[in-house]
């Protein structure tokens, strides 16, 4: 065979091998891309998180590409998407319901600008010239301790603070070195409605000068991309039962194979998590997050025209019209609420979306003057058999 013309062949394969390289990552790059800023921080522990923010005008500071990598270099995607979903503000009164996310905005001009002040020891980011987000690295006491041996952990903070009609909303991610990742919001402010219908609330200067009472609902929406491969999820429900005359508690796991709506379970110790359809850690056990409620003691149902109440849980199958939880576009045919986008279709192994709502009734007290304490509502997103033991011991 010619020389020449055999080393033209193997020239021109290896080149057209580099295109395919290139444009292969340049896809995965472009799938990885941040339309907003980049965040990278390693713990003192060696833990990693990688994300994606971005600002909006409705949901306020979005986080995407959420990826986690341990101390021990396992690096794998969580969630593809994560923000607020609606805050549903109803007093109880009927004077106000209000729907805070799509009739106002958490971002734009509702963003409250922040300053050194409000990030000690922290780093302040900006949108359009404005500083919007604060990241702290910061320690979180023990992440284990047993007799002698013992390690002190470290989370990543990210907050923003948004102005609503005089209620001040502190939208607040922690990143543990663990995995775990807890979502939360502040409230404070003032109070912004009075009366003198004590019905409705409680007297915090004279007995006729009454704080309206009022509930924020917080609802979160949680993309999930497991193992990079969101097209192949699987989420399950844990309840735990009372057997053998209450002495026994049995474990029950049932998987969701279709779009639904539930509700927490105190008695049965309710919960659910999300895992990978393939990925196992090194013991062969599927890769998860699970979805642990902390707070459920002031759950909230409202009137029949509020249907997106009735439940606290929905999971559904990612479409891009679906964003808010009220007060949803129905252009392209999607539904007005999240009630709407649970329609029956098939989620057994499908890129999933949780909507996941905290309630908290706020009745005013004295201490409520002249601003009201801050209060917060968190929940947990915690890794379940993300590693076959834990990955921070020393």
């Amino acid at each position: 065979m010619n020389y020449k013309f055999l080393r033209m062949v193997q020239i021109g394969i290896l080149l057209l091998g580099i295109f395919v390289l290139f444009n292969f990552n340049a896809g995965v790059a472009t799938a990885q891309a941040c339309s907003g800023g980049t965040i990278q921080e390693t713990l003192p522990t060696d833990a990693t998180w990688t994300l994606c923010w971005e600002h909006r005008a409705e949901e306020g500071v979005v986080l995407s590409n959420i990826f986690y990598t341990t101390p021990t270099n396992i690096k794998r995607k969580v969630l593809k998407e994560a923000g607020l979903a609606q805050i549903h503000s109803p007093f109880n009164d009927n004077s106000e319901r209000n729907h805070y996310v799509t009739e106002q905005g958490l971002g734009d001009t509702s963003l409250v600008p922040l300053t050194s002040a409000n990030c000690p020891d922290g780093t302040l980011i900006q949108h359009d010239g404005v500083n919007i987000l604060c990241s702290m690295i910061e320690n979180r006491g023990y992440i284990y301790k047993y007799k002698s041996n013992q390690r002190q952990g470290y989370y990543l903070t990210l907050f923003s603070v948004s102005n609503m009609n005089g209620q001040h909303f502190i939208v607040r991610w922690r990143f543990y070195d663990d995995g775990s990742i807890e979502p939360s919001i502040g409230s404070t402010g003032v109070v912004s409605r009075r009366s003198t219908d004590a019905r409705y609330g409680w007297p915090i200067q004279n007995n006729s000068d009454i704080g309206v009472g009022y509930v924020n609902n917080y609802y979160w929406r949680l993309d999930f991309d497991i193992g990079e491969n969101g097209s192949n999820d699987i989420i399950e429900e844990f309840n735990i039962a009372s057997t053998n005359s209450g002495s026994e508690k049995s474990l029950t796991v049932s998987k969701l194979s279709s779009e639904t709506s539930r509700s927490v379970d105190a008695q049965q110790k309710r919960s659910w998590r999300v895992r990978d359809g393939s990925i196992t850690n090194t013991d062969g056990h599927a890769v998860s997050y699970h979805l642990e409620p902390m707070q459920m003691g002031n759950r909230y149902v409202g009137p029949n025209n509020e249907p997106w109440t009735a439940n606290d849980l929905f999971v559904t199958k990612h479409q891009p019209c679906e964003r808010f939880v009220s007060q949803n576009s129905t252009a392209d045919g999607c539904g007005a609420d999240v009630s709407q986008f649970v329609n029956g279709e098939n989620i057994d192994g499908a890129d999933l979306v949780l909507w996941y709502r905290i309630s908290y009734h706020h009745l005013p007290r004295s201490e409520y003057q002249p601003y009201i304490p801050l209060h917060w509502d968190s929940f947990v997103l915690m890794p379940r058999d993300w590693t076959a033991t834990n990955p921070i011991v020393n």
